[in-house]
Formats: C-alpha cells, structure tokens, sequence
C-alpha cells in the first residue's frame, strides 16, 4: 500500500473529515459530523499557528493524519464553532450522550491534584505546542503510516514550538506505547487521561 506524506491543504479538509471518521469511530468529534470535522482541519490547515500532515494513498485519498499547533487553536475554532454550529450542539448534545458527557465534563470536571507544573502543561499555559489528533485509517493501521505522519509533524512542529504535548486515554494502551516509541515522555496520568511531553 503506497502512500505520500505531504502538508495538507484546503482541498484535503473533507477527505480528512473521512479518515477522522474512520480511525476515531464512536468519539467526539466523530459524532459531531463530517462538516464539523472539515470545519475543524479547515481552521487548523488555514491558521498560522496550525501544522497539518497527512498521507496520502495513490487515488489521492487521505489514509493518515497528524495535526497541530499552538495551544489556543482549538479553544478558537470552539468559539467560533459555538456560534456557527449552535443548533448541531444543541441536537448533538439532546440526542449523544458522548456529546453530553463531554460538554458537562468541561463544564463540571472535576479538580485534580496534580503538581502545579504538571498543570500548567495540562491547561496550556506554558507556550507549548499541541497534537491534537494523530490517526490512520483502518486498512492502513500497522503499514507504518501513523510512524510517518507522526515524525513529519514532529520535524514541522520544530520550527515554530520547542516542546510539544499531547494526551490520551489512561486506558489506550497500543496508543500509549506508540507515544513513548516515538520519545514522548509521559507527565501525568489523572486517572482518566495520561498527558505527554516531547522536547526537542
């Protein structure tokens, strides 16, 4: 299975809505639709501040994604998207318990105990960079595609971030153990999440 790692463009922001979909079945973001995906990779593709690698397959496909950037970005496309989309959260959040659960977990979260320098990483307040999602599609899962999109976006993030973070799952081991093959150091594991840390 051939594939190109490339950064992607405008033109791929649906293509890359089908891939999120794909390797993130059930999640969030999935369940908020393929408009508001593309809407999502559109604002991270078109920001400054965004780095956005895909691969590629021959038919021009998307079979893989990482993407990126300053910590802020997501917090701005949520604001605007509250505003664009008020009506799909509110069906999304009438109708997916995942959507519920997620915005009064936001709203209602827990506190937490960490050290205070493990949480200024965990509330991006310390300038680093963010992968926001990294994900192949099922057919390309074990191709080496995730190891490629993983290490271009590490070589882009280089010019703009000296360190860059991410979290995931407590409980998503293989995802866990990939973090840590690629030299992410773990930070913080709250219970629910584990937080990494790459430095360059």
């Amino acid at each position: 299975m051939n594939y190109t790692v490339r950064m992607a463009t405008l033109d791929d922001a649906d293509n890359m809505a089908l891939c999120h979909t794909d390797a993130f079945p059930n999640q969030f973001m999935t369940v908020m639709g393929l408009k508001w995906l593309a809407a999502l990779y559109s604002f991270y593709i078109e920001h400054e501040n965004g780095v956005s690698i895909i691969a590629v397959n021959d038919n021009g496909a998307v079979v893989g994604l990482a993407v990126g950037g300053d910590t802020n970005i997501r917090g701005e496309f949520l604001s605007l998207a509250k505003k664009k989309y008020i009506f799909r959260l509110f069906w999304k959040f009438l109708t997916k318990k995942i959507v519920r659960t997620k915005i009064l977990g936001q709203v209602f979260g827990r506190k937490t105990t960490l050290p205070p320098e493990v949480l200024l990483i965990k509330k991006n307040e310390v300038g680093f960079g963010v992968l926001l999602s990294i994900g192949v599609k099922s057919e390309y899962v074990g191709k080496g595609v995730a190891g490629s999109v993983m290490t271009s976006f590490i070589e882009a993030c280089s010019k703009l971030y000296k360190n860059l973070r991410l979290s995931v799952h407590s409980d998503n081991d293989r995802a866990i153990a990939f973090y840590k093959k690629y030299a992410w150091r773990e930070v913080y594991d709250d219970g629910d999440s584990k937080g990494f840390h790459y430095k360059y």
